[in-house]
């Protein structure tokens, strides 16, 4: 009995161990899991259709003119020829009233000053030049003033100008493999320069006040007496043999009025220096279609063509310099400020290499062509001051030409 349990349980087993070697064997026969086919789904990669060009470039300098006319006026007043002991103020010295004073004693230990009646003259005065000493023993003082006389018109050739350029260009569609059209879009800043200066023919007139030196001889110019005089102190002895002092006024004395005025004109080619002076900044705005052939896959070459918009700001001085015989340069300033839009176009031809598949360098040839603008700077007369011929004053113009220019560009591109 006892062996009948042992062989059963002994089957159990076998057959237990059996059926497990089995399932293993169905296991290990079936394939492995395989992984989805995705080669059949559609791949996305984004190109880039536009660029961004950033550079700087030379353009030539914008084309002027300089012509007109002027008055410089004398910088002081047309002083009373006529009333004596008053202040009169001219380009090379001035004639004040007389500052010598009498010294009286009191008798109580002070003493009191007052004026001295006039006598014709004065002790307070001072000159600039030897010329102004005639040779006939008496002084003169100048007023000056000029009237420009040249009508030619002057042209110029600006400098040319170094400046900033950003641009965009769009992707629009190709035509075969190597040719395609984008569209372009961009702006550039430049600078206007341009300046010229000359002799020019001018009126001159000349004021001349003759003083009286009563026979002195005047100390060497530059001279200026002080409002109380030139002293100096001198010793002696009394009646009585007691040292004493004095001071005394050892200044040059003028006559306090004019003997006589008189006014001259003259025309010349050399006493007159006229400078022209131009200087500011544009803008240029400019699109249009451009046509790219691909050489290969890096090298590209495009042409365009399109309209322009120029935005210029300019301003304008001219300093008319009085070369004068006698005291300093007589200097007059007209100048104005001004902004004009002006349309015009542009074609220009590029070669660009990409770096990698972002980005890349261009150069190119350009031109463009806009308008003109004139620009006026004047002023007007002071009846106080020094219009000595009675002409008035005039003004000056310049124009200002955009046409016909060329340069050169370049720059780094990157696309996006």
């Amino acid at each position: 009995m006892k062996l009948l349990r042992l062989g059963l349980i002994l089957l159990c087993a076998v057959v237990w161990a059996r059926a497990a070697d089995d399932e293993d064997e169905k296991k290990g026969g079936q394939p492995p899991t395989e992984i989805p086919d995705f080669s059949n789904l559609d791949e996305y990669i984004y190109q880039p259709k536009s660029t961004l060009n950033f550079g700087v470039r030379y353009i030539s300098g914008v084309k002027t003119k300089f012509w007109g006319t002027g008055q410089i006026n004398s910088p002081e007043a047309l002083p009373d020829p006529t009333t004596a002991n008053i202040d009169r103020t001219y380009h090379d010295g001035r004639v004040s009233p007389d500052a010598r004073a009498a010294t009286t004693d009191n008798g109580d230990g002070t003493s009191g000053t007052s004026p001295i009646p006039s006598d014709g003259k004065t002790n307070y005065w001072t000159y600039d030049s030897p010329s102004q000493l005639t040779t006939s023993g008496f002084m003169q003082f100048h007023l000056y003033s000029g009237q420009s006389l040249d009508t030619s018109v002057r042209s110029q050739t600006g400098r040319g100008s170094l400046g900033l350029e950003m641009s965009v260009v769009r992707d629009m569609g190709t035509f075969g493999k190597h040719l395609s059209w984008k569209l372009f879009g961009g702006m550039s800043m430049n600078d206007i320069q341009s300046a010229t200066m000359g002799n020019v023919r001018a009126s001159i007139t000349t004021v001349t006040d003759t003083y009286d030196l009563f026979g002195q001889t005047p100390p060497a110019a530059p001279y200026s007496s002080t409002s109380t005089g030139t002293t100096t102190t001198q010793t002696g002895t009394d009646v009585n043999g007691n040292a004493v002092s004095q001071t005394v006024d050892t200044t040059t004395l003028l006559g306090n009025a004019p003997l006589n005025r008189t006014t001259t004109t003259a025309v010349d080619t050399t006493t007159l220096i006229e400078h022209w002076k131009l200087h500011g900044s544009y803008l240029t705005f400019r699109g249009g279609p451009m046509l790219v052939y691909d050489v290969s896959d890096r090298l590209h070459l495009s042409v365009s063509a399109g309209v322009a918009l120029l935005y210029a700001g300019s301003f304008y001085e001219v300093n008319e310099v009085l070369n004068v015989p006698t005291g300093g340069q007589i200097i007059d300033t007209l100048s104005n400020t001004s902004n004009h839009l002006l349309p015009g176009y542009y074609a220009d031809a590029t070669v660009q290499y990409d770096l990698t598949e972002r980005t890349g360098f261009y150069m190119g040839a350009f031109m463009q062509n806009a308008g003109s603008y004139t620009q006026t700077a004047s002023a007007s007369g002071n009846s106080a001051y020094g219009d000595l011929s009675g002409q008035g004053n005039g003004s000056f113009k310049t124009n200002v030409d955009f046409s016909n220019q060329q340069g050169l560009r370049t720059g780094v591109t990157f696309r996006f």
